[in-house]
């Protein structure tokens, strides 16, 4: 990658994602305030929103690693450890062979497999499986939460909807790629082949 496209890169995560933020509050407090429900209300709405995002932020990280983990076990790549978090993880026991470790910052993780296949497709689909599986619990919690909550309906797809766009264009620490890294490098070399 070269320096500029890294630099475009940093940017986005910089700048547009935590943009995205700001413009679905505006947009929520737009669609309660017009909405009749007053100044009052739609602030309330946003700080829920808000909360929801960050509440949100683990089961997520979970949905998330278990579509990566299910995936490679369709494959035939059993997974050997799971890690939900970034930081001073912790080992919380062992599940069907899978060491599994958990963070007091539960943001993020990883899905560490014994091998991983050799084909480009299978290898793609895999990464491609936790955002997948998110926006599945997405699609199946905007279907479940009954209409008269259609603020926690709103606020949860959202919520998902922006996890999978930091997954897919975030940018991971050195020396370790996100999802989104690992598929465009993986069509790249496609593509050259």
């Amino acid at each position: 990658m070269t320096n500029r496209a890294a630099a475009i890169r940093a940017w986005l995560v910089t700048a547009v994602l935590p943009g995205i933020l700001i413009v679905l509050s505006i947009c929520l407090f737009a669609l309660y305030f017009f909405r009749g429900d007053g100044i009052d209300e739609a602030i309330r709405h946003i700080f829920r929103f808000l909360l929801i995002f960050v509440l949100l932020g683990v089961p997520y990280s979970i949905v998330h690693e278990l579509g990566h983990a299910i995936s490679g076990w369709w494959y035939g790549v059993p997974p050997r450890r799971i890690r939900i978090g970034s930081l001073r993880l912790f080992r919380v026991g062992r599940a069907w062979g899978i060491s599994v470790w958990f963070s007091f910052f539960p943001f993020g993780g990883r899905v560490d497999f014994r091998v991983h296949p050799l084909e480009r497709g299978r290898r793609i689909s895999m990464y491609a499986a936790g955002v997948g599986a998110a926006l599945l619990v997405a699609i199946l919690a905007g279907l479940m939460i009954p209409a008269e909550y259609q603020w926690l309906r709103i606020e949860t797809v959202l919520s998902f909807g922006v996890f999978c766009l930091i997954d897919l264009f975030g940018k991971a620490p050195k020396g370790l790629w996100s999802d989104g890294e690992a598929i465009r490098g993986l069509l790249r070399y496609s593509q050259r082949s």
